[in-house]
């Protein structure tokens, strides 16, 4: 059986994420990717909004930009792995 995934906090700021460091863009386009939605199924799926998620996707330096609260981080990181162990069970005989 496969282990959650979990999230700590690098030096910079960063997450690391199952091995690797990443920034809260790449985190997001990652969760996207890996939950095959798109930036506004996964808006509704975190029970936000498309202008909410773009803020979040905005690189760091952007007047616009908005960091996610480690709630948030936590809260897509058990959705993915509640995705991935639904498709495991989903895949059981």
């Amino acid at each position: 059986m496969q282990s959650y995934a979990k999230l700590e906090l690098t030096r910079d700021g960063d997450i690391l994420y199952m091995g690797y460091a990443m920034n809260q863009q790449e985190f997001l386009r990652d969760a996207m990717k890996k939950l095959g939605m798109t930036r506004s199924q996964f808006a509704a799926r975190l029970n936000g909004n498309d202008r909410t998620l773009d803020k979040w996707l905005l690189p760091d330096n952007s007047n616009d930009f908005r960091e996610m609260a480690p709630s948030m981080w936590a809260f897509i990181n058990e959705i993915i792995n509640h995705e991935t162990l639904k498709q495991q069970y989903e895949k059981m005989p």
